[in-house]
């Protein structure tokens, strides 16, 4: 029978499945808690970074370099990371023998009393959650960022928290069985982890779990657009919308000077765009987000401070993160944008005089629809990495110059800055993966920041 109370861990024989944080992390909750504990990871100790002494002393027993299949003998339990291909031998022999497989967000949450405000979507979650997590902390309500940012959330258990901006992947929603956030938004949904998924439908439905646990009493986020609405008539959660559309009845309203929350045919003005840090179109509809979820919170929305609290907000490392400023040229590091749809978001936050630095590892996915966006911004094309000819290709009719770097970021940055010359913008948003050339897209961000620095030190 599955866990569903922490005091039901007592005794159980619990496989982890993946020992990066949240794997580790889970591991000695479930420890504490009387669990007898193996984990498992194809990789080594020194690249996952384990702590020996403290698992030894839990009594966590560790299977590194293999997923043997006899670790599934005694198993009654399989907690599964989200980084593990479901297709994986090991989890399939599990599923032959019927072994039930959860995450570590359902874990975590059996252990937690306080509400979390739960995020996912494609694009946009991390600048969310986080901004959900630090408005909420400058009204006093001490809140932790957790899940597929911050902490993992099986870390948050033994800390005094008052609430949990809680972002969620994909992923981390395949195996939840009760999991039941108190107020929780999709942002959208675009072509992403179709090699994951049998297609978009199932990808979205993936996505679409999120609410399938909450009760009358909760609250889901949805946007205003009419696709959502046949999903909106199905929950039981009380609904409210968010974005660009004054038909909304209940939720966040984008006005073209602010954001204002509606409720009880009474509008409340929260927020000035002219003094909202963050970039974008994108950025005004993550915080109309933000703004649901905060309300699910139990933040009033005729609190004065709350607009002061939004207007402090600051973005995200790798998404469309200022980088450095030389002679009326801007440096922007939007690494985070691994698809095509994230590139064109950053795309619509300049009007002009943009040089592009896009490539890497290509989706699957038509990158010439691309090319409207290109034209109304761009006025030079830098690109890199194993994309770069394809990109050349589907955005062949752009007249403006288009440079080959081949895989020299830094090149590509000196290059990018004198085509901006001599008030443009620098904006690196890829719209690929980073697997070709780096670990992740931090690490290409990370090294983005640092060509910058040292361009901007030779030439200063």
């Amino acid at each position: 029978m599955m866990p569903k109370r922490p005091e039901d861990w007592q005794k159980r024989r619990v496989v982890v499945v993946g020992m990066a944080r949240s794997g580790q992390s889970v591991c000695k909750l479930l420890a504490e808690h009387g669990a007898e504990v193996t984990g498992t990871d194809l990789r080594s100790p020194d690249v996952l970074k384990l702590d020996l002494e403290s698992m030894a002393h839990q009594h966590i027993r560790l299977v590194l370099g293999q997923h043997p299949l006899d670790l599934l003998d005694d198993c009654d339990v399989l907690i599964v990371s989200p980084g593990v291909p479901k297709k994986a031998p090991f989890l399939q022999e599990a599923e032959r023998r019927g072994i039930p497989r959860i995450s570590e967000i359902e874990v975590a949450s059996q252990f937690l009393d306080q509400p979390i405000a739960a995020t996912t979507g494609t694009n946009g979650k991390s600048t969310t959650t986080q901004l959900v997590g630090d408005v909420a902390n400058a009204l006093g309500m001490k809140t932790a960022v957790a899940g597929n940012i911050g902490w993992p959330l099986s870390d948050v258990v033994d800390e005094d928290f008052d609430a949990i901006s809680l972002e969620l992947s994909s992923y981390q929603l395949e195996d939840i069985v009760k999991f039941k956030p108190h107020v929780a938004a999709l942002l959208n949904v675009t072509p992403d982890h179709l090699d994951r998924y049998r297609n978009l439908d199932h990808y979205r439905e993936t996505k679409e779990r999120i609410f399938e646990n909450q009760d009358e009493h909760d609250m889901a986020l949805l946007p205003s657009h009419e696709s959502w609405d046949d999903l909106a008539a199905r929950l039981v959660a009380k609904v409210y919308r968010f974005g660009a559309s004054e038909v909304i009845t209940q939720g966040a309203v984008i006005r073209e000077d602010g954001l204002v929350w509606r409720e009880h045919s009474l509008d409340h003005s929260v927020l000035a765009w002219e003094d909202f840090p963050l970039m974008g179109q994108h950025n005004r509809e993550n915080a109309a987000a933000a703004l649901g979820l905060l309300i699910g919170l139990g933040v009033e929305a005729s609190n004065p401070k709350l607009g002061e609290a939004f207007a402090k907000a600051r973005a995200l490392p790798h998404r469309m993160e200022p980088a450095g400023v030389h002679k009326g040229v801007r440096f922007i590091n939007d690494s985070k944008a691994t698809n095509p749809e994230s590139l064109e978001v950053a795309l619509e936050s300049f009007e002009g005089d943009v040089v592009l630095i896009a490539g890497g590892q290509a989706k699957e996915a038509d990158y010439s629809t691309l090319v409207p966006s290109l034209e109304k911004c761009v006025k030079g094309v830098v690109l890199i990495g194993e994309a770069r000819d394809d990109l050349a290709k589907a955005w062949s009719r752009l007249q403006v110059p288009m440079q080959d770097m081949g895989t020299d970021l830094q090149a590509a940055v000196s290059r990018a800055a004198e085509l901006a010359a001599p008030k443009g913008v620098v904006l690196f948003s890829p719209g690929c993966a980073s697997f070709d050339m780096f670990q992740d897209y931090e690490q290409r961000g990370d090294r983005f920041k640092s060509y910058v620095r040292a361009f901007l030190g030779d030439v200063s």
